[in-house]
Order: C-alpha cells, then sequence, then structure tokens
C-alpha cells in the first residue's frame, strides 16, 4: 500500500524548472551608460539562453528599478530601456518573469507588463522586498491588478 501511495504522489508531482539571472543590482538593461547597458544585456541573454538551453519554464529577473533616483525621465528611461531589450529577445518557451527588488509601488513593472503584452512576460512578488521596500498594500495592490481588464 506505501509504495502504491508513494507512485500516485509522484506522478501527481509536476516538476516546473526555473531560473534566476544574476543578481538584481549587478545588471541595469535599461541604463543610459553605453558600457554598462550593453554587458548587462549580454548577462541576461546568456541566463535566456541557458533557460531555454536546460528547459526552464521561467527566467526570473530583478527590476532593478531604482526609487532613490526620483525623476520622471529615469522612469521613463528604465521602462523604455526594458522594453526596448526584451522586444530583441528570442524567449523560445520560456516566460520571463520580472520580480520586485527596491519598488515601492508595482505600477512601472504592471506598465512594463501591459506596454510589453507578450504572455511571456509576468511579475513575481517578492514579499521580503516588499516588506523592506514596498510603499503600498501588496495585497490591495494585486487585487487592483487583477480588476482590471486584460489587454487584448
Amino acid at each position: 500500500m506505501f509504495r502504491s501511495s508513494a507512485s500516485r504522489s509522484r506522478m501527481a508531482l509536476v516538476a516546473v524548472l526555473s531560473l534566476q539571472s544574476t543578481i538584481g543590482r549587478e545588471f541595469a538593461v535599461h541604463t543610459a551608460d553605453r558600457a554598462i547597458r550593453d554587458a548587462s544585456r549580454r548577462r541576461v541573454q546568456e541566463s535566456l539562453a541557458w533557460a531555454r538551453r536546460i528547459g526552464a519554464a521561467f527566467l526570473i529577473l530583478h527590476s532593478t528599478h531604482l526609487p532613490m533616483i526620483n525623476e520622471a525621465r529615469y522612469d521613463r528611461q528604465w521602462l523604455s530601456g526594458w522594453l526596448d531589450f526584451l522586444g530583441r529577445q528570442d524567449f523560445g518557451d520560456v516566460t520571463v518573469v520580472l520580480e520586485n527588488m527596491w519598488d515601492r509601488t508595482p505600477d512601472l513593472m504592471v506598465r512594463l507588463v501591459e506596454e510589453f503584452g507578450s504572455p511571456r512576460l509576468r511579475l513575481c512578488l517578492d514579499v521580503a522586498h516588499w516588506n523592506v521596500y514596498g510603499a503600498v498594500s501588496p495585497v490591495s495592490e494585486a487585487r487592483s491588478a487583477l480588476e482590471r481588464p486584460a489587454a487584448d
């Protein structure tokens, strides 16, 4: 009986392989500094290639948004830099999951997902990061995001 139950348990278990890229503070695909941007993009592209090679369903990337730079120009640069970078990638079967790091709100990450408009880009809420850096309730923000109409 134990074997039978264990076998059923193993059969019910579905493994989902994921890969987390380089530490968020070590890359900035959106920066105006060309040398840093190019090196950062290469590192993330290498991670995406690894994810495709090993059959990972997900590649987790930190948002690398720096909220202490309180300038609208920086937010636009962050958004356009990510859109440009992601638009040039071959995702294969990999879904990139953008994880909050220092973000005070999810607004820019949600906007990125909406503007990119692909099922290959999703968001992940890191509760530990949110508890340290978040300025709004993640529960109310999640509810608000779920109530938004889906993009076509």
